[in-house]
Order: C-alpha cells, then structure tokens, then sequence
C-alpha cells in the first residue's frame, strides 16, 4: 500500500474544495466535494501526528473538513442565517451520544470518544448542515437528485472496466497499491467491481440507489438537455446489473418497483412501507425472537448460504455481547478487535455496539426514519401526478432503501447525511414541496444543456463488457494479493 500518495490526495482534497467554493459557488462546490470525495478518493487511511497522538485522516474526514473550510472562508453569511429547529434534535442527539460513554464507563479513554466525535462530526453533521444550508428551498431536493444520479453515471466507466480486467487491473490496488477483496471478486459468472469504495457490495449498493434515483427522474419527466430521460436510467440499471452483487440486485427490485408503484397508485403507501422491514428485522434479531434460519435456507437456492450464515453468526456474537455489557448505552466506542468477534458487516450493528438502543435509535431517526417521514407527509391528501413525483419522494425512497442495505451491510454513503438535512430543511420551509423533476431538467440562464462525457462512454462501454468480462474471466483468475487485504479500516464512525 502505497500511504505516501494515499496521504497526499487525502490532504490535497480540502484545497480543491475550497478553490471550488471560490469558482462555481458554494452549492455546486459542497454536490462536487462531497460526493467526488466519496467516491474518487482512496479508501485508505492516513495516520498524522506524533506517535502516540496520531490522528485518523479518511476520505470522510478530510471532505467534511473541506466543506466546513469552504463555508467559513466564502460563505459564512449562508451559516449565520440558519436557525436551529427542533427537527434538528434527531442529529444533534447522534452526534452528542458517544458523550453517554463518559458516564457509563465504556472501555478505552476519552480520546477514543473524542475520535468518535470528530469522526462522525465531520462524516455525518457537516454533510446534514450543509443540506440545511444549501438544499432545503425550492430547487434544493432536485438538485440533490440530479446530482445522485450524475455521480452515478460517473462511475460506470469505473465499473465497466473493472469487469473487463478484472481484479489484477483494479483501480485502488493499480493506483494507490490497496489489495482487492480476496474471495469477494469472482461472482455471477464474472468480476465484481470495487472502484474506490473499498467493497464490491458497497459500489453494487451505491449504483442500485443512484439507478433508482435516475428511474424516478425519468417518471417525473426529466430530460437532460436534448437527451431522453430514460436513457440514464437505463444506463444506470445496466450498470447496476453487471455489479454482480445480490444485495445491489434486491435493492435495485425494491426501488424500481417501488418508483413504478408509487407513480401508478400515485400513494405514499408503498414508500411508507419500506420502513417496515428493516424496524421488524432489528427487533426480532436484537431481541432474539429469530434465528435467522430462513434467510440461510434462502440463500442456499442461490448458492451462498455460507456468506448469510457468517453474518447471522456475527450478529448473534455482537447482540450478544452488547446486552450482557449495557443494552440501553452498548460499548461507546470500537473494540470489538480486542474482543474477538468477527466484523458485523450490518450498519444497525455499528450504531447498536457504539450506542445501544438509545444510539440505535438515534441512528434510525437522524438519517432515515424521521427524514423520509417528514419528506412523505407533502402534500397531504392524495398527490395528484404532478406532486407524486416530487424529488422529495425520492430522496425519501434514498434514505429508506439504504436503510434495508444495513440490514446486512455497511454503506457509509455520506450523501445521506445531505439528503437527510436537506428533507428537514425542505419540512421546516415555507416551500410548498411542488418543485418537479421536470422543471430540474430545464436549462436556466448562464447553464450548458447536455450529459456528462460518461453517459456517452457508458453507452459504448456496455454493449461489450459481458462478453469481454467472460473472456477475460476463463484466461483464469489472477494471482492473489501479496498481503491480505486490509480490515474494514476508514469509516466515518457511524
């Protein structure tokens, strides 16, 4: 691994922002830094301070940094003007948790909350103050949908190649030296891509929930430039597809279906019940009521009950252990290395060890639940065609799909953070919540009409990479990485 370069765009991203800010406004520059920092730079961690004080540096940090830099130097006025809600309880609860640790006791030190602290200050509050800033008035949940599905396109070329070359060309280990994720890779029939997201799970999650953010684009009748509107769409489902990653695949099916459902019963009802799900999920594993059986019995018909099976395991070790330490308050901070238990690959799990109920809960209500709630109840009474395309809606269904992702995987997409600050901004606003996708579609005065360059390179790109991912796929498999691949490192400490 090569931590030199890792090191050197981790510190050299806040200055881009910052000279973002400066050029194309501050909007563009938190849609820009935000979501390029999640999903172009490297997933490696950097260690910088003194031995014994070294402090963490990620992608997440270092991209709140940045957008927080960028407020403070070119935008303060837009700071000063925002008025805490009591919306706003949800999020500052989260953040202010861990703080519970230091009267329960939880092992390890201060500093270890303090690290927690920060890391979710900056991977999770900043983001959400930024979309209380910059996304809660007219245009904001739009914007905010457009440029989900803009950075996904921008990603298929990413995911294109990776299925042609396979693991030995992938781009974190050709670029910055970080190993692939051995065993992870040879799926479906092919290779399953991995980008700069550290897991082929994760990027198979992250272009399933920007597929349906387009899908529900198109329904609303958005069109960008002189293109169709259902051409990213279709684009982004490819892509989706040739991920070959099941979780992407389920909740490709459950957010398509839903997009569809809600336009043609033009009712909320379906959205509403995507909660449903992952709430009873929690409560009958945390409370052990359920096993777990059925969803092994299930995957066996797909041929993986083992990779069920391992996180069932993990979830009963870590349920476990939390209820015999504090089940209200859980642990505080991450020591589960030294406690020897496999790594819980479930989101909930993350949010239950660090705080219990009470942090699981908060978890739930800061980034998901009251989020979608509150984007759900505009307009009231039944939507007429117009207002059940809201791009509020969509954000909900964003905020609820990957909700159900951490039932069984961890995706620390910050954009939530944004989507979710901009839904209690939108809530809290005198917006009538009638801004459509068709009119984000529109050029406005001083704007290029047109697709991003991938969109075009993705059309090209797809019509081969299945039967060139084939062909690559029976040379046979590459030689395994010289060292293992690195634990679940950087996280914006959930």
């Amino acid at each position: 691994m090569n931590s030199a370069l890792i090191e050197a765009v981790l510190l050299a991203w806040p200055p881009v922002v910052l000279i973002l800010f400066r050029a194309v406004g501050p909007r563009r520059a938190v849609l820009v830094g935000l979501l390029g920092g999640l999903l172009f730079l490297p997933p490696g961690r950097a260690m910088l301070g003194p031995p014994g004080f070294a402090f963490p540096v990620d992608k997440w940090n270092v991209t709140g940094l940045a957008l927080l830099l960028g407020v403070l130097i070119f935008d303060r006025r837009s700071l000063l003007r925002a008025r805490p809600r009591w919306l706003d309880l949800p999020m500052a609860a989260y953040y202010l948790a861990p703080l519970i640790g230091l009267a329960t006791g939880v092992p390890g030190s201060a500093a270890d909350i303090l690290d927690l602290m920060i890391g979710r200050g900056l991977g999770w509050v900043v983001p959400y103050i930024m979309g209380r800033i910059y996304f809660a008035q007219g245009d904001g949940p739009a914007t905010i949908v457009v440029a989900l599905t803009f950075a996904g396109l921008a990603y298929v070329p990413v995911c294109v190649y990776e299925e042609i070359v396979g693991p030995a060309g992938y781009l974190a280990g050709l670029i910055y030296g970080i190993p692939y994720s051995e065993g992870q890779v040879d799926r479906l029939g092919g290779w399953r891509p991995e980008g700069f997201l550290g897991s082929g799970l994760v990027l198979a999650a992250w272009m399933a929930t920007t597929a349906v953010m387009a899908t529900w684009l198109w329904l609303g009748g958005w069109r960008p430039g002189k293109w169709p509107g259902w051409l990213p769409a279709a684009a982004l489902v490819a892509a989706s597809l040739s991920c070959r990653g099941v979780y992407g695949y389920i909740l490709l099916a459950i957010g398509l279906g839903s997009a569809l459902l809600t336009r043609w019963f033009r009712t909320r009802a379906v959205l509403v019940a995507l909660a449903v799900p992952p709430v009873v999920y929690m409560g009958l594993r945390g409370s052990g009521l359920w096993d777990g059986g059925l969803l092994v019995r299930g995957a066996s018909l797909l041929g993986r009950p083992g990779t069920v099976a391992w996180r069932l395991q993990a979830e009963d070790q870590l349920i476990r252990r939390v209820i015999d330490r504090d089940p209200a308050f859980g642990f505080g901070n991450y020591v589960w290395h030294s406690e020897g238990l496999l790594w819980p690959d479930g989101s909930w799990l993350h949010a239950l060890w660090l705080g219990g109920l009470v942090g699981l809960s908060l978890w739930l209500a800061a980034l998901h639940v009251v989020p979608a709630t509150l984007a759900l109840s505009k307009p009231r009474g039944r939507p007429d065609p117009r207002q059940v395309a809201s791009p509020a809606w969509a954000l909900a269904a964003w905020c609820l799909l990957l909700m159900i992702d951490g039932m069984h995987n961890t995706n620390y997409f910050t954009p939530t953070a944004l989507v979710a600050g901009a839904l209690i901004g939108f809530s809290c606003s005198k917006s009538t919540g009638e801004y459509t996708t068709r009119e984000a579609g529109r050029t406005r005065p001083g704007q290029r009409s047109g697709v991003p360059v991938s969109l075009i390179v993705t059309v090209i790109l797809l019509a081969g990479v299945e039967i060139l991912g084939r062909s690559r796929k029976a040379a046979g498999p590459p030689a395994p990485p010289s060292s293992p691949p690195p634990a679940p490192a950087s996280s914006p400490r959930n």
